[in-house]
């Protein structure tokens, strides 16, 4: 026997309220103001990256574009195997070996064939001998401006021999005499800023 069927009454169906344009809601949910300002910042990351690869800041030139080549010694850092001979107080243990430095600031000037060079800190300016060929190229140098020298150590003659032969005044006398040595110049060049 099957069941009876019972009539249950229609649901009331109810027209759909209208949607205003106004009452939508966006479909994408809206980003928070600290995602903003990451993504803004890893943009301005990216074009500023891709600005230096390309053109760089300043005079480096990029790496695309501009300058491909290593920057020069001129670039007013004191450098090469000389700088240790500079410093040290004991030049002495030197005499006799090679000399060679690059962007050595001038400190003073003590006739035609003598300039002294390398005066920083606590360190003395030592004495560079010019030979005549030598001279030609920084007879207008000054004191404050950079040279690249290559030389040798050499024994400093007595005090009376060395006012004889180079008319030192009493200051470069007695700094020659304090240090021992001096640098016989092979080649000694200016170096353009």
């Amino acid at each position: 026997m099957a069941s009876p069927q019972r009539n249950f009454p229609a649901p009331e169906r109810r027209p759909a309220p209208e949607l205003r344009l106004q009452d939508r809601r966006p479909v994408t949910p809206r980003l928070s103001q600290a995602k903003r300002d990451l993504i803004l910042a890893l943009i301005t990351a990216a074009i500023l990256g891709l600005w230096f690869v390309g053109w760089g800041w300043g005079n480096s030139g990029g790496w695309l574009w501009g300058a491909r080549e290593m920057p020069a010694a001129s670039d007013g850092q004191l450098n090469g195997p000389g700088v240790a001979i500079l410093t040290v107080a004991d030049k002495q243990e030197y005499i006799g070996q090679p000399f060679q430095v690059q962007n050595v600031p001038i400190d003073r000037r003590a006739g035609d064939r003598i300039v002294w060079i390398g005066q920083w800190h606590d360190s003395l300016p030592m004495m560079l001998l010019l030979n005549s060929g030598t001279t030609a190229g920084i007879s207008k140098a000054q004191p404050g401006q950079l040279l690249d020298v290559t030389g040798t150590i050499v024994k400093a003659p007595a005090t009376a021999v060395a006012k004889q032969q180079w008319q030192l005044g009493d200051e470069d006398l007695e700094q020659l005499a304090q240090q021992g040595v001096y640098i016989q110049a092979k080649q000694v060049r200016v170096v353009k800023r």
